[in-house]
């Protein structure tokens, strides 16, 4: 824990903030005079001790300990002067939930050829058929419905190869009959 002992009055006012890191015998410490640190923020006026403390805490952190503060700065750090109307507005740079990225075009009809080529029985072209309507219900979930004539398609090969595997129709024998 850092430790603080206020001095002086007005402009002249300093805290010094003393901390020991694990491990170590001796106190570091810092020294930060209230002239130096004030800004126009309405807080320094009303609770400058408060604010001298918050201050001389980030002081000590940066200088004996930076990692813990990873680069964060209070918006009065930001100009050289302390004056915050220099510094101008708050960038918000949070990622967007949802970039918007170009998507290279589907060859549905490449793939599905390539699929249906792969199938040895009516039961393989029937799978893929499932899998063909879950694409299309997937694409539209997505808000990359595929085109009508795409989808019309791809059944069309489907049924296709699918008839190529159809049993041929079994006439029955003619039987011939003895005269």
């Amino acid at each position: 824990r850092l430790d603080y002992d206020f001095s002086g009055v007005g402009d002249s006012r300093k805290v010094f903030v003393m901390g020991r890191i694990k491990g170590e015998a001796k106190d570091r410490t810092v020294e930060v005079l209230l002239k130096d640190a004030r800004t126009t923020n309405e807080w320094w006026t009303k609770t400058p001790d408060q604010m001298l403390a918050y201050h001389g805490a980030r002081v000590w952190a940066r200088r004996h300990t930076p990692e813990v503060m990873l680069g964060v700065y209070s918006p009065e750090e930001f100009s050289s002067n302390n004056d915050r109307s220099e510094a101008g507005p708050a960038i918000d740079i949070t990622p967007a939930s949802h970039q918007v990225q170009q998507q290279k075009p589907v060859d549905h009809l490449a793939i599905w050829t390539n699929r249906l080529k792969q199938c040895g029985d009516g039961a393989c072209c029937d799978m893929q058929w499932s899998k063909w309507d879950e694409t299309i219900q997937k694409a539209e979930a997505a808000g990359r419905p595929i085109a009508a004539e795409t989808c019309q398609a791809v059944f069309d090969m489907i049924a296709d190869r699918r008839a190529d595997f159809a049993e041929p129709e079994q006439s029955a024998p003619l039987e011939v009959l003895p005269a």
